[in-house]
């Protein structure tokens, strides 16, 4: 692990706990009347859903090269799934929870337009356990910023509340290594033009400890994996990573999303 992540992290690792501890005792004390415990409300305990929620299985329910859905015997291991065998992606894999529907969906859009920040945490933790299951393992979390105009906006920086769920069970630092230009969201985008809507967006903030490093980079949604194409490539070429995995709560996929662009491909293929 490099010397800058290690510092880093007894820092973030220190943060992080008084913060979980002072927002804990915010949510008992003066929140709990609004909403129930996140995880109450995953494990289907406070008739917010039909039943517990259960994480999709890598290989099983979608292929961890592109993180779009599989049926039975169409992902091979080392090889994908037919949607993106032969494709090459500037990450290692994308873990995910699920699909975008249903009350995962719905629990994604309270998070991110509505601040409940407590479940974007408690979903972040259950991302977190998938990727131990799978036997991931970097040197940090790093969260697709969003834009300053659009976390005041929002009241909330999504990513970095899920992200901060992921550290806190893999017990790794947090480093906030990119900022991010205001520019139209994405769900207002026609598919074909979301990688051109993001090129150039992200840029490497100067002390981000990042060069030669293992990284976990997390995200609440994606469709057409343009996002996640650009900041990986913004993490590569700017900052040194060496690695990068990617995990997601959630893929909404379209017939487009199937086709997911290589690493340098022109954004009227793929989106």
């Amino acid at each position: 692990m490099p010397r800058g992540i290690q510092v880093n992290m007894l820092i973030s690792m220190e943060w992080r706990t008084q913060l979980t501890a002072a927002g804990d005792q915010i949510e008992r004390e003066w929140l709990g009347f609004a909403r129930p415990h996140p995880a109450r409300v995953l494990d289907g305990l406070c008739g917010f859903s039909q039943a517990a929620f259960v994480p999709d299985i890598v290989g099983q329910h979608y292929c961890p090269r592109c993180a779009g859905s599989v049926g039975a015997g169409e992902f091979i291991e080392g090889k994908g799934c037919a949607a993106c065998r032969n494709r090459r992606y500037p990450w290692e894999q994308i873990i995910r929870l699920g699909r975008h529907d249903g009350d995962l969906r719905q629990w994604v859009h309270e998070i991110k337009f509505h601040a409940w920040d407590a479940m974007g945490i408690e979903l972040g933790r259950r991302l977190g356990r998938s990727l131990i299951q799978v036997g991931v393992r970097p040197d940090a979390v790093v969260p697709v910023p969003a834009s300053a105009w659009r976390r005041w906006r929002r009241g909330i920086d999504h990513s970095r509340t899920i992200a901060s769920g992921v550290a806190s069970v893999l017990d790794l630092p947090i480093v906030r290594a990119m900022k991010r230009k205001s520019r139209p969201p994405q769900r207002a985008v026609p598919p074909s033009r979301r990688r051109e809507n993001v090129r150039g967006a992200f840029g490497v903030r100067r002390l981000n400890f990042l060069r030669d490093a293992s990284i976990l980079l997390v995200d609440d949604v994606t469709t057409t994996r343009a996002t996640l194409l650009e900041a990986c490539t913004t993490l590569r070429r700017q900052a040194g990573v060496a690695i990068i995995t990617c995990a997601v709560l959630t893929v909404a996929e379209t017939v487009r999303s199937q086709r997911v662009i290589p690493e340098g491909a022109s954004p009227d293929h793929g989106g």
